[in-house]
């Protein structure tokens, strides 16, 4: 039962995280870019500025970044499903892009399968996996992200100054807490295990930005 859990919750963060950059390379499509390296980085970068406007349109105020970020998430499916029209046409010029969508799938299911090795979803659920998989009693430092986005999704203003075992919100970036609210906007489950597994894929579409980078 874990593994079908693990495996829902996997695909649901699979789909939320992709919307946004698919949306962005459906838009730079139709205007004309074709190179399929400057297709993902308008996926890559679209979603990063979408993600980073909605973090701080939460900071300004709960109800407006709720807002926006519904309005983002809506908006990709509308992009998305309205290329589904006319058979898929839109989407078969997009095939090149197939190969890197499924390595980064298969890549973060991997990942995320070596993390919960040892422990399982019980074990993600308490938040002991990430301080206590090397050496016990590490910080939980991979929590901040999601501390600090239930203290965004508060409607108390101005935030209190966010401490966390010694750590700031600015210690982990801001980028990660956005991709999460906007997540959050339509899945509305703040379980840890839901966010862990979230983060996972984030993290490597971070990574992803920094090779991209270099």
């Amino acid at each position: 039962m874990e593994a079908v859990r693990l495996g829902s919750e996997y695909l649901l963060a699979l789909v939320m995280l992709l919307l946004p950059p698919a949306a962005c390379v459906l838009v730079g499509r139709r205007f004309g870019v074709t190179n399929p390296v400057l297709l993902l980085a308008c996926g890559f970068v679209g979603s990063g500025i979408l993600s980073f406007a909605v973090f701080w349109l939460y900071l300004a105020g709960a109800r407006v970044g709720h807002a926006a970020a519904l309005a983002v998430d809506f908006g990709a499916m509308v992009v998305v499903v309205n290329a589904c029209r006319g058979g898929f046409a839109r989407w078969r010029q997009l095939r090149s892009l197939a190969p890197v969508t499924v390595l980064f799938a298969v890549a973060s299911l991997f990942n995320l399968a070596l993390g919960y090795l040892h422990g399982g979803l019980s074990a993600a659920a308490a938040g002991d996996i990430a301080p206590n998989r090397f050496m016990a009693g590490l910080p939980g430092d991979n929590e901040l992200p999601l501390l600090f986005a239930r203290q965004l999704e508060n409607h108390i203003r101005p935030l209190p100054h966010f401490l966390a075992w010694g750590y700031q919100s600015s210690d982990r970036p801001p980028l990660q807490t956005g991709y999460y609210l906007l997540e959050q906007a339509v899945v509305r489950n703040g379980d840890f295990d839901v966010y862990q597994v979230f983060s996972t894929l984030v993290s490597c579409v971070l990574n992803s930005f920094q090779i991209f980078g270099e």
